[in-house]
């Protein structure tokens, strides 16, 4: 539950979609900055 809300968390600060069937390849925070870093 706890990385579910830091995705919620990313994508309220940073106003990125996170659609739920990406949730399953975003299990480490490189995988989340390299996530980010494609769509801003």
């Amino acid at each position: 539950m706890d990385w579910l809300n830091f995705l919620i968390g990313i994508h309220n600060r940073l106003h990125v979609d996170i659609p739920e069937s990406d949730y399953a390849s975003l299990r480490t925070l490189a995988d989340v900055v390299g996530y980010v870093e494609q769509r801003i």
